[in-house]
């Protein structure tokens, strides 16, 4: 079954307007799908970003409170305001 499409009017400034018409020529597509796929990408980055900071938050925390937890500890003997930043 087809996917339902609908229509998106959307202003670009003349020279966007005018550069994406190019690269979807020098693509051999059509502005159409050359718009379509960057907006793709656009959102599956922000998914895979999302992701990564989760995984990289998590990474540094158990970082933090394993290979690193001796290190904070000495630092807040030393320095109690330097261990709260």
């Amino acid at each position: 079954m087809p996917a339902v499409t609908s229509q998106l009017s959307v202003r670009l400034p003349e020279p966007l307007r005018r550069a994406v018409k190019r690269r979807a020529a020098a693509d051999g597509t059509s502005v159409q799908a050359f718009v379509e796929r960057a907006l793709r990408s656009a959102l599956a980055s922000d998914r895979r970003i999302a992701e990564l900071s989760d995984v990289t938050r998590d990474a540094l925390v158990h970082f933090v409170r394993t290979d690193y937890a001796e290190v904070t500890r000495q630092i807040g003997e030393e320095d109690p305001d330097l261990a709260t930043m």
